[in-house]
């Protein structure tokens, strides 16, 4: 399994560590979930709060995850092997990108198609695409690549950072001042206003959760001496009362309280393991093409209630899990050098 990639090293067993297969159970759990997300955001509707708060757990787990097992990844390596493994990492992650935009590239083109009220020249409307996918990391209806884009910029930025400074320290700074930004994006209004384009680059938030991910694994001896259900539960019920008061923080800890719960779980067997890890990858980023045909190829017909919700969510669900699923048989034939570098 090449797990070159941060966006995939759950589930992985490095030299002298135990393999995590709670983590892929996990990852594919909220790969499903983000579905949840993106369906509620096209129908505006909200599930129960339990629920949403829930599903909205899934991309900071996917964040502080990706950040863990980078950290195991660099542990006991000097700073120039840090270096190429951050390199290689940005540029990996470079590929991934570049490849699921010429994907959804299409989708586009048929924005700017049926969008016959746009008096913008094709060009232009290119130059537009190509300035959203470089600052935001999303073409049209692309709003799984954001992940892949703020990975990119964290990985690339630590390794412009590790050559004068120790990799904590690097990790720390860029925590710190991640959080003090986000804190100002929820207090806007002493916000200064040549900071207000910032919060629309999602990258920003992405990059806190991902070095925290870092710094977590780094202080995990310490930090695990106590239970870790008991300590997944208690981080868990702050992180639903902060978003419940729609207070700051509440992904950063609910997050880790999901991360620390997936590290228990152990009881997966390695191959069901590694078929929950490929399928959460396309599921991950196949389910936008399939609600974009659903809503607006075939304009699905929809009230705004909990049960049309419930019902589009399940029709979401089946196509994309086909699909993934699909695309993981014809990843075992020799399709696979093709279709195995869009999960890797």
């Amino acid at each position: 399994m090449n797990n070159s990639n941060p966006t995939n090293l759950q589930g992985l067993q490095l030299p002298g560590n135990k393999i995590f297969t709670g983590v892929d159970a996990i990852k594919y759990i909220m790969a499903i979930f983000v579905i949840l997300i993106h369906v509620s955001a096209i129908m505006k509707i909200d599930p129960p709060v339990l629920i949403t708060w829930l599903m909205r757990l899934a991309v900071p787990f996917f964040f502080i995850s990706s950040g863990w097992f980078l950290s195991k990844k660099l542990n006991g390596t000097d700073v120039e092997t840090q270096r190429k493994i951050l390199l290689h990492r940005t540029i990996s992650l470079l590929k991934l990108f570049f490849a699921w935009t010429l994907i959804y590239f299409p989708i586009s083109i048929a924005v700017y198609i049926v969008d016959k009220s746009s008096s913008e020249n094709f060009v232009y409307f290119l130059c537009k695409c190509i300035g959203r996918t470089i600052i935001i990391g999303e073409p049209h209806y692309a709003w799984p690549l954001w992940f892949i884009h703020a990975l990119i910029i964290g990985c690339f930025i630590l390794f412009l950072l590790v050559k004068n400074q120790k990799l904590t320290k690097a990790v720390m700074w860029l925590f710190i001042g991640n959080i003090f930004i986000f804190w100002l994006n929820n207090v806007p209004h002493i916000t200064p206003l040549f900071l207000a384009p910032l919060f629309k680059i999602r990258a920003l938030g992405g990059i806190g959760l991902f070095m925290f991910g870092i710094l977590l694994q780094k202080n995990s001896d310490s930090i695990f001496r106590i239970n870790q259900v008991l300590l997944s539960a208690f981080i868990a019920s702050l992180s639903l009362i902060l978003f419940y008061f729609n207070l700051p923080y509440w992904p950063l800890f609910g997050g880790t309280a999901l991360f620390i719960f997936s590290l228990q779980i152990s009881k997966i067997p390695l191959s069901l393991a590694s078929y929950l890890r490929n399928q959460s990858m396309w599921v991950y980023y196949v389910h936008m093409y399939v609600l974009y045909f659903l809503f607006f190829v075939f304009d699905a017909d929809y009230n705004k209630n909990q049960t049309s919700l419930a019902f589009y969510f399940a029709i979401s669900c089946i196509i994309t899990l086909l699909i993934s699923n699909i695309l993981g048989w014809l990843n075992t034939t020799k399709l696979h050098r093709f279709l195995n570098p869009l999960i890797k």
